[in-house]
């Protein structure tokens, strides 16, 4: 990557703006000084890779969201209709207006007025990103990032429809949408992605832009890790802790906790749960979902389970387990879980 001095001058040039900002590497070929005249070139371009480069500032908070499994309802079927037959209907209802909604920091009806004030106080200092991270091989990267751009939720709400201790009612439709689409999203800004889902109370809801972090190994060598050494969790410590938490460190949050980097973490396994964890993410702020959708606040001891592979079936969903009490949201349109991770904001504000 580009040292920090570069992007230090580009950001004084207002070059690099808030938010997400596209960079294009090029590799370029020296030509011999025998083959070099006017009308040639010093420096031959021979091959292109776009990327991203995320300004942020150190007062947001991070969201955390594993992709398979998590975004979608399971790991094996979730690469295959993403990667494979692009395919995007297998994913968990209401995922998109979820982390849409928590990145317009979206007001629930279930939120005290207090909260709220103290919000309005704060919307200028800080905002909600969120980063994706799976276990997946880096050589999957255009096509994951193609299904994180592409994925699209039809959201309909109505006022007249809603009463007080009713939940949203909500039609969600998964759909693909055009390469335009797709190259419109990487030409956006968050401020023009939460101007555009805010226009309109009917509309398609994708999910907001973010880091994506996988693998960095070749297809075997994740198999080996998930399979064989069972060691997940330490890769996606080790990437939140280098890629979020030190550069977090490093620009003035030193001498606060790694909680107060992380508003919440999002997964599928026991495994995830143990990462985030490790990273530095309080125990009570961490949710797991199953297959069907439903989720659970992981305030239970981790280490008492047997399976480091186990996902959220392991629980009751009664609120107890080994005697433990936990809360439970059924799926990402439950307001309440909307409510959970909004008032951890303004507690953290």
């Amino acid at each position: 990557k580009p040292p920090t001095k570069t992007f230090d001058k580009l950001i004084e040039k207002n070059i690099l703006l808030p938010g997400r900002n596209s960079i294009r590497y090029v590799l370029v070929e020296r030509r011999p000084p025998q083959f070099r005249h006017q009308s040639v070139k010093k420096y031959l371009p021979v091959d292109t890779a776009q990327a991203f480069v995320y300004l942020w500032s150190v007062h947001d908070k991070i969201i955390i969201a594993d992709i398979d499994g998590t975004v979608t309802k399971s790991d094996v079927r979730g690469v295959i209709s993403s990667v494979v037959t692009e395919n995007y209907k297998h994913v968990h209802a209401g995922v998109c207006a979820f982390f849409s909604g928590l990145v317009n920091n979206e007001k629930t009806e279930h939120v005290s007025s207090e909260d709220a004030k103290h919000s309005k106080k704060n919307q200028l200092k800080e905002n909600v990103r969120v980063v994706y991270l799976s276990s997946r091989p880096i050589s999957l990267m255009n096509s994951t990032r193609k299904f994180l751009s592409q994925l699209s939720q039809l959201s309909s709400t109505t006022e007249n429809d809603i009463s007080e201790n009713d939940e949203p009612i909500e039609i969600m439709k998964c759909m693909n949408l055009s390469n335009s689409l797709d190259n419109n999203l990487n030409n956006e800004s968050v401020s023009d992605f939460k101007s555009r889902n805010n226009n309109t109370k009917a509309e398609s809801k994708r999910l907001p832009p973010g880091p994506i972090f996988l693998h960095p190994g070749t297809v075997s060598t994740v198999l080996v890790t998930e399979l064989v050494k069972k060691s997940t969790h330490e890769y996606k410590a080790d990437v939140l802790t280098r890629q979020v938490v030190l550069p977090f460190a490093a620009a003035g949050k030193a001498k606060l906790s790694s909680s107060n980097i992380f508003l919440a973490g999002f997964g599928n396994k026991k495994t995830d749960a143990m990462a985030y964890e490790m990273a530095g993410v309080c125990r009570q702020d961490i949710y797991i979902i199953d297959k069907s959708s439903k989720l659970v606040s992981t305030k239970v001891d981790l280490d008492q389970s047997d399976d480091t592979g186990e996902t959220v079936g392991c629980f009751n969903f009664k609120g107890v387990r080994n005697g433990i009490a936990f809360k439970t949201y059924d799926g990402y349109n439950d307001p309440h879980l909307t409510t959970a991770v909004m008032k951890n904001l303004y507690a953290h504000s």
